[in-house]
């Protein structure tokens, strides 16, 4: 705490030796963006640190392409809602490297957060919600954390691996209430899944299919369609 008389964002008193000039506003406010994203669709093209700082409804396009590595997309708690049009997606990735994508709501795209060939990127914070088939894919990526999302209410999967992800983490997830299987990992091994809820799916919890080697603790997966936790021709 302090006071600050001329507004400028650092404070009047030095704390002694520590800090002669402390900073008053929260960090957020001083953090420099490369840009601020206020329209819908919009693709990222450059690395850097890119604020949302609008949401969108009905959208039917993509609404939100990374072509690019190393870039922090912060929602900023913004709603990205589309029209559940063919082959849309809340955020795409394709083919890049070191992303984070945070703090933000995904629903009612045909795939709410889609990683296509891209490695050691981090999904947290996030909502993908009602999505028309999928809440967050990963296709051929490997290295990546997916960390306190909610994938809950999407017409089929809430996570779905599709082939070739290995070393990916899953925590702190709640994929529930979807119409196939909470999480499905298909061809993928060396995968963790922990500190994850996997209820009411139509389906399975988790699913398993061609897939080794995987790390379960700390999961709930109870009153599913068919089984909690399925390993069909896999070995957890």
């Amino acid at each position: 705490d302090g006071t600050d008389s001329d507004s400028n964002g650092v404070g009047d008193t030095p704390y002694g030796t520590i800090d002669s000039y402390p900073l008053i506003e929260p960090i957020e406010n001083y953090m420099l963006y490369n840009a601020i994203i206020n329209s819908l669709p919009y693709t990222i093209r450059q690395s850097g640190y890119y604020l949302l700082d609008t949401s969108c409804t009905n959208l039917s396009n993509t609404a939100i392409t990374i072509d690019a590595d190393n870039v922090v997309l912060d929602g900023n708690g913004s709603v990205l809602d589309g029209d559940r049009t063919s082959n849309t997606y809340g955020v795409y990735v394709n083919n890049h490297k070191n992303n984070t994508i945070r703090d933000l709501t995904v629903k009612e795209f045909y795939y709410g957060i889609y990683l296509y060939e891209s490695s050691n990127n981090t999904i947290t914070n996030v909502n993908a919600l009602s999505n028309q088939e999928k809440g967050v894919v990963l296709a051929y990526s490997s290295y990546n954390t997916i960390t306190n999302v909610n994938a809950s209410h999407n017409y089929e999967e809430g996570i779905w691996f599709y082939q070739e992800n290995d070393h990916n983490t899953i925590t702190g997830v709640n994929a529930s209430n979807n119409g196939m299987h909470g999480i499905y990992i298909y061809d993928s091994s060396d995968n963790t899944i922990n500190r994850t809820t996997a209820d009411n799916n139509d389906r399975d919890g988790i699913y398993f299919a061609d897939s080794f080697d995987c790390t379960i603790t700390e999961v709930n997966a109870s009153n599913n369609g068919q089984q909690g936790i399925h390993l069909g021709s896999s070995r957890a």
